[in-house]
């Protein structure tokens, strides 16, 4: 009895430190990806390359000036009434002077960053495009991986599900720059990719 006891403790440790052993895997895998590799050797494109802080900022209140200078201009006048003199017919009968409409110019403003934020959000999603592309790649080898190393159960169950994550996370952090086409062919390759996987690992 003693030792159908103890057995069965050891089996419960053993699935214990299984799962934990997994879950290790799986999260490690990506963060060597991610903080070892591509943080380092594809470093992220930082704001400040693109639109360094300045000590002194110049303020430009001319249209000409900000076009030139890569800005974007913002015209935004709004009419005013300016008395004529000239006396006209109000509501209510009352005698009021004539208006006409005069444009202010108070709240026009030029956007300095107009430009450099472009180049920043264009090299930004050149980034994202490419990191996909490295973590479907890194993905789609981890599964792989998975499938011949059935000798070793719970390594390849680990690769898998790191694989299978690393897709997901490649997958949500460029999903707001797909095109409308792409977004159906990317999850049609991942089920298509999951299904194979699914069934060379278990048609027995």
């Amino acid at each position: 009895m003693y030792n159908v006891d103890m057995l069965t403790t050891q089996k419960k440790y053993y699935q214990i430190f299984k799962i934990i052993l997994i879950g290790g895997i799986v999260i490690l895998t990506n963060l060597f990806l991610n903080a070892g590799l591509l943080d380092s050797l594809y470093p992220e494109p930082q704001y400040q390359t693109f639109c360094p802080s300045l000590q002194i900022n110049n303020e430009y209140k001319e249209k000409e000036i900000c076009i030139t200078e890569g800005g974007q201009w913002n015209d935004r006048s709004y009419p005013y009434s300016m008395s004529t003199g000239e006396p006209e017919m109000c509501a209510g009968g009352e005698v009021c002077p004539a208006t006409i409409p005069i444009y202010s110019p108070i709240n026009d403003f030029c956007d300095e960053n107009f430009t450099c934020q472009k180049n920043y959000d264009t090299a930004y999603q050149s980034y994202n495009r490419n990191i996909f592309i490295v973590r479907v790649i890194t993905g789609i080898i981890l599964l792989i991986a998975g499938i011949f190393l059935t000798a070793y159960s719970t390594v390849a169950i680990s690769l898998s599900l790191a694989g299978l994550l690393s897709l997901i996370i490649g997958t949500l952090n460029y999903w707001h720059y797909m095109i409308g086409w792409l977004r159906p062919v990317i999850l049609g390759i991942g089920l298509v990719t999951l299904v194979w996987v699914g069934i060379k690992k278990f048609h027995e």
